[in-house]
């Protein structure tokens, strides 16, 4: 699965952890509702019944408790609310729980994908996907390295001391990577050190 696919997944299910805990109070009257958490809740002949009681404190707070109560067929009713508590727990921490865990799932595999990319100017390669060993380079990686080892060579002149610290940083990582030979690492990096003097 890619990053971004995994990414937009854990959005998702965030999100649908955030509409189950809203929708089980907002929606806690509604027939269907009611039904899936009576099958959860409830035995096979009582029904779930919701109750709201508003209340309301001198100072001026209010608000509204919901009560979940399973009816037998003689209309006996059982509190359940506290059976309530697990379901909302477990809805809600599981859909948020896999949404989180998703991604960081993604992030994870965007910044290894981005360890794994030997990047100049507008140009990339993946180098997981292409052999290191000399001699085997693709076409189009082998153009790269031309590229990246021709700008290296004709460096600026007044070229800030960060421009400096990247081309070298890069020219290492091209030697690290076994892109280059350890000849052409020196004499590269020897010429940017050069070309600083003039």
């Amino acid at each position: 699965m890619s990053a971004r696919v995994m990414g937009f997944l854990g959005g998702f299910f965030i999100l649908a952890a955030v509409a189950f805990l809203i929708g089980s109070f907002v929606f806690a009257d509604s027939d269907w509702l009611k039904g899936i958490l009576g099958s959860l809740i409830c035995s096979s002949d009582e029904t779930m019944t919701i109750e709201r009681q508003s209340w309301s404190m001198v100072n001026g707070e209010s608000g509204e408790n919901i009560y979940y109560f399973c009816q037998n067929e003689a209309g006996d009713e059982r509190n359940v609310t506290d059976n309530m508590v697990p379901i909302l727990i477990v809805g809600f921490g599981g859909l948020l729980t896999l949404g989180i865990l998703m991604v960081i799932g993604a992030a994870s595999k965007q910044v290894k994908t981005t360890a794994n990319q030997f990047i100049y100017g507008t140009s990339s390669v993946n180098l997981v996907d292409m052999k290191t060993k000399r001699g085997t380079l693709t076409p189009e990686t082998e153009d790269l390295l031309k590229n990246v080892l021709g700008n290296f060579t004709t460096t600026s002149q007044g070229a800030g001391r960060s421009d400096l610290s990247d081309r070298l940083q890069q020219l290492k990582d091209a030697y690290d990577r076994n892109l280059i030979s350890k000849e052409e690492y020196d004499s590269v990096r020897q010429s940017i050190l050069d070309s600083m003097d003039d």
